[in-house]
């Protein structure tokens, strides 16, 4: 993906790693040293602003709004630099202008999860349990939403889905889309409800 330079700017590498029946799968970032590079060369932008969210459902599907199931959400607030479980209250320092992994390791056979930030211990539940711990979740994962409430960008880069034993089964670099670009309708991305409008674009 193509970037512009921010001060204070959030950029992130996310990793899922999956226990179940069907084995063991992660999501993860790659080329972070050749980003950070090539950050370095560009002008510097505007602060990030806002309440930017990364979150995971474990059932989805377009047009059922809230009957959709959240089983995490995380809220990074540049008001107070923290990134956070948001209705666990649960917080960890944001981390600005680098690269920061958050890890989620997943064990669908025994209902739990773990997450990491900066690989340093940020907190565990039920996957089922939901945003609201009402244990209603599904054993599944079903979609990722990056979802940016307004706030500035937020940087994701170089995700896939991995299981072991059989390799990677999913990747996305953003590399083969055009700057400017929606992200919908391209690499099995679309809007929220499959919405154009509702969708990111590639800076």
């Amino acid at each position: 993906m193509r970037k512009k330079r921010y001060i204070n700017s959030v950029m992130i590498g996310i990793i899922i790693i999956i226990a179940g029946a069907s084995g063991i799968s992660s999501i993860n970032a790659k080329n972070i040293a050749d980003s950070e590079n090539f950050l370095n060369k560009i002008p510097v932008e505007p602060l990030f602003e806002g309440n930017s969210y990364f979150i995971l459902l474990d059932d989805y599907t377009d047009g059922a709004g809230q009957d959709n199931h959240w089983a995490v959400q995380l809220r990074f607030d540049s008001y107070n630099n923290f990134v956070e479980s948001e209705y666990d209250a649960i917080q960890i320092p944001l981390i600005f202008d680098q690269w920061t992994e958050i890890r989620f390791e997943i064990d669908l056979d025994g209902d739990w999860y773990e997450v990491y930030y900066d690989d340093t211990f940020f907190y565990e539940k039920e996957w089922t349990a939901g945003i609201n711990n009402d244990l209603q979740g599904a054993l599944a994962i079903d979609a990722v939403d990056l979802f940016a409430n307004g706030a500035t960008p937020v940087f994701y880069d170089d995700l896939s889905l991995e299981e072991v034993g059989v390799g990677i089964v999913w990747e996305e670099n953003f590399d083969s889309y055009t700057d400017g670009s929606s992200m919908h309708g391209q690499g099995g991305w679309k809007g929220w409800d499959n919405d154009p409008f509702w969708t990111a674009f590639l800076i």
